[in-house]
Parts: structure tokens; C-alpha cells; sequence
């Protein structure tokens, strides 16, 4: 029955469905993820894997919208298609690398939300100057009152884990309504004798002030895969 279904049409109802819900998102985290769906390919038909885009809200556990596409590469249209339809007034969307792209972040703030955004290599520019503006605070032991700092701290077992999340203003010029910048640094040991021990540190870019309660959860979703 699902295949003989428009999909645009069905996707179109279920957004409608969904914003009769009458989530509250303000100040929610909205995590955007693109996986392939295990399973989803035939060989023997030459069918390739699923690849869909997911918008997640955390609070409630719940997915305000999915899109398929035909290939990872395709997501950027497809998140902006879905950033289009949907209402996320209040909330913060957090996407990884790919949807750090000025057309994505826009479409975000028309639709009265906030962005939280991976910075990596595909844009060089602003990586770079993130990486300037943090090692310079770090230069004077991040004494400038603008730069603020938040650590939580778990722990499973023999694992712990701690998230320290860097806040500072944006540097001038800056695009997209760009107010601050961020760096999370995660690292975890094994207390164990023989026991691995790893670190990670990845850059974001934001158009609001982030509040450092919320910002290494918030920024965490980036690099999570949201549920199936």
C-alpha cells in the first residue's frame, strides 16, 4: 500500500499531523541527521540503501520530519527543503559539517529558530578563524571575561568521560548573523591498567549566545546519530 502512496503528499500530511501535536521547542535542541537504513538494498535487484534525512527533536524523543535521498550527497537541499516545511520556532538546531552552509543557516533563522553548526575542512575559512580566536584566549589563559567555559563529567564503570565546552564571541567579520563561537573537547579514559584513553575536539559556530548548561549536550547531538 505505502508504495502506490505520493510521498510528497504523505510527508506534507505528517508535517501537519505534527505541528497539530503543539510541541513546545523553545530553547529545545532539533537534532538534523542523515543516515543509510540497514538492510534497505537488494543486491540481487540493484537496489541501493535508503538514505534518509531525520529532524529529531530531543525533548520529546520524537521526529518532526523525514526525507529520503538518493545519496549522502544530497542532504543539503534535502535539509533545507525540510527546514522549509516544517515549524521549529524556538528551538536550536544542532546539524553536523555538511549543513554548516550559509543558505542552511539562514533558512534556520527565517524560521525563528537558532543554529548550532559543526565547523570542519569543507569550510576552511571560518575553521581557521575559530582556531585563531580560541588559541588567542588561549595565549592569555582565557582571562577576557567574554570567553566562558562549562564541564560535565560521567561516568560508566570503568569508563569516564568528560565534555568541556568554550564559549567566546564571534570575531569580526562574521557572517550569517554569527554571534559566538564554540569548542567542545571530549576526551575518556579507561581505568582499567591496560585501558584505551582518547580525545576530540570539534568547532561550532552559533547565531545565538549559548548558554553553557546546555551547550556540550546541545553539541553533542552533531555527533550522534539520532534514533532510528
Amino acid at each position: 500500500m505505502f508504495r502506490i502512496l505520493d510521498t510528497e503528499q504523505l510527508q506534507h500530511c505528517l508535517s501537519a499531523w505534527v505541528e497539530h501535536l503543539q510541541f513546545c521547542l523553545e530553547g529545545q535542541t532539533v537534532a538534523i541527521d542523515g543516515k543509510t537504513l540497514r538492510g534497505s538494498h537488494n543486491n540481487a535487484g540493484s537496489v541501493k540503501p535508503l538514505h534518509v534525512v531525520n529532524v529529531w527533536a530531543n525533548s520529546v524523543n520524537f521526529c518532526l520530519g523525514q526525507i529520503s535521498v538518493t545519496k549522502k550527497s544530497n542532504e543539503i537541499p534535502a535539509v533545507q527543503e525540510l527546514l522549509s516545511i516544517l515549524n521549529l520556532k524556538g528551538a536550536v538546531v544542532t546539524a553536523d559539517a555538511m549543513h554548516c552552509q550559509q543558505k542552511t543557516a539562514t533558512k534556520i533563522i527565517d524560521s525563528d529558530a537558532d543554529y548550532i553548526l559543526q565547523v570542519k575542512n569543507n569550510q576552511p575559512r571560518l575553521l581557521k578563524t575559530i582556531a585563531k580566536s580560541f588559541a588567542d584566549h588561549e595565549a592569555t589563559d582565557f582571562a577576557a571575561k567574554q570567553v566562558r567555559s562549562s564541564t560535565i563529567r560521567e561516568r560508566n564503570r570503568t569508563r569516564e568521560e568528560t565534555r568541556i565546552g568554550m564559549v567566546c564571541p564571534a570575531p569580526a567579520p562574521a557572517p550569517v548573523a554569527l554571534r559566538c563561537v564554540a569548542k567542545a573537547v571530549d576526551g575518556f579514559k579507561n581505568h582499567r591498567a591496560d585501558g584505551p584513553h582518547s580525545s576530540s575536539e570539534q568547532r561550532y559556530n552559533s547565531n545565538r549566545n549559548v548558554l553553557l548548561h546546555r551547550q556540550p549536550a546541545a553539541t553533542r547531538a552533531t555527533s550522534r546519530e539520532s534514533p532510528s
